[in-house]
């Protein structure tokens, strides 16, 4: 994978095993900040955005909360 900016868009796969497109906003170069909507859920202002911090990139036997590669 090449180097993943500010602003690039990576597979997150949750803690559920469902995968999203997520914006990346942090690069840790180990790990990833992130920020994606949940279609399914929403407020008064619309569908809400879920952040998440410290993603680990996918490493074998991994079951979910990774960035996908």
């Amino acid at each position: 994978m090449g180097e993943i900016k500010i602003g690039d868009v990576v597979t997150y796969v949750d803690r559920e095993g469902k995968r999203h497109s997520a914006l990346v906003i942090h690069n840790w170069e180990s790990c990833l900040n992130i920020a994606y909507v949940l279609p399914d859920q929403d407020d008064s202002r619309g569908n809400l955005i879920q952040k998440e911090t410290s993603v680990p990139f996918y490493q074998e036997g991994m079951s979910g909360n990774y960035i996908a590669t």
